[in-house]
Order: C-alpha cells, then structure tokens, then sequence
C-alpha cells in the first residue's frame, strides 16, 4: 500500500480526487477521504466515492456542466490550506487528460485494488488522440434517467435524453465534441448497445 499520508493523523492514507468542469473557467473541486491503511477500508470508501460520485455526474448533465476528474491514493501534505504531493500531482495530469465526461482511478489507486468495487466498471478510457487507458470508471449510467415513469420505455428515453442534453450544451465545437461523443460510447459499452441500436430503435418508433 501507499505510504501514510502527513495531515497529523497517524495510519492513514488520502483517497483524493479532482473534478472539474469541462466547458466552464469555475475551478475544480477536490474530495478528501482520510482512511485507516487497510485494504478492506479502501475499498469500501472507493465504493462510497464512487456512489457519490455515480449521483453527481448525472446532475451536473441536467444542469448542463458535466464534470470530469480523476481519483487517486498516496502521500500528500497540507500547508496553509492547501494539499501538496504525489496524490495531487497524480490527480492533476491526470484529469484533464480524460476525453470524455466521467470520474476514473489513476494508476497507483488502480495498482492497489485486486477486486472489481461497486459503481466502477472497467473500461478503456479514452484519453485523445486514439489513446486509451484500461482503468475502473465510474458507472453513473444506471442513476441517469431513474426518474422516467414510462418503464416500457424507460432505456430508450433515458438515451434520448442524454443526446438532448448534450445538444443543448452545443455548438459542439471540435475541441469538445469528441468529449460528448466519448461519453455516449461509454454509455452504449455498459448497456451492450452501440449507434446503430440507437438508430434502429428510433427508426422503429418512427415507423409506429
């Protein structure tokens, strides 16, 4: 494991993580979770982040400010309010890095798990210019769209709504349209679907 993070508290390590926003100049925020050094406990507060994180990346679509952001584990220290340290650095590259809208695990929280946690589900994560990073990323896909009555055409709407919700963020220019679109491929992986699904779907609507 990771050594004790140094924040005066004794057998710890930092689970930090770094969302920002990815069409807005507001800053990103980060969460902090000190927690003791064993692996049990890791993995149950990577599982709690990724709840949270699983209802805080849907909300901030229907707001219209998707958020992106890494997570991490390591050494960090806090001087004058502000964390400095592996951790950070590690969650700095490597956030802004992501091509897409969606909270991952970096490589030295990643080389620390031996089991799949809860609302993470392992992908290639899309990093820009046809890179990939096979990492746990977080499953929001399942909380999006829970609140439609119409069960018989609950999936069909919930993909629907999740195009119109990136359209009406748009133009989407090409310096972020491959982020919408990163995303939306994301979304048809967990569900086993693809664009052609989708469009035989709506063609088949259309048709009633």
């Amino acid at each position: 494991m990771s050594k004790p993070v140094i924040i005066n508290l004794s057998d710890t390590i930092g689970i930090i993580s770094k969302v920002d926003y990815i069409k807005s100049d507001v800053g990103g925020f980060g969460i902090f979770y000190p927690i003791i050094i064993k692996h049990a406990q890791y993995i149950k507060a990577i599982e709690e982040h990724g709840r949270l994180c699983s209802l805080l990346i849907p909300k901030s679509i229907e707001m219209g400010i998707p958020v992106r952001g890494a997570t991490s584990i390591g050494e960090f220290e806090m001087y004058n309010n502000s964390f400095v340290g592996k951790a950070i650095d590690e969650v700095a590259s490597w956030y802004q890095t992501a091509d897409w809208i969606g909270v991952h695990i970096t490589p030295t929280a990643l080389m620390d798990l031996n089991i799949s946690p809860k609302y993470w589900k392992l992908y290639d994560l899309p990093l820009g210019n046809s890179k990939t990073f096979q990492t746990y990323c977080v499953d929001w896909t399942t909380e999006w769209g829970n609140d439609i009555n119409n069960l018989t055409a609950r999936e069909v709407l919930k993909i629907y709504n999740l195009l119109a919700a990136f359209q009406e963020m748009g133009p989407l220019t090409p310096d972020i349209a491959s982020k919408y679109i990163n995303t939306c491929n994301y979304y048809f992986k967990i569900h086993d679907l693809s664009w052609k699904d989708w469009w035989k779907t709506r063609l088949a609507e259309n048709s009633l």
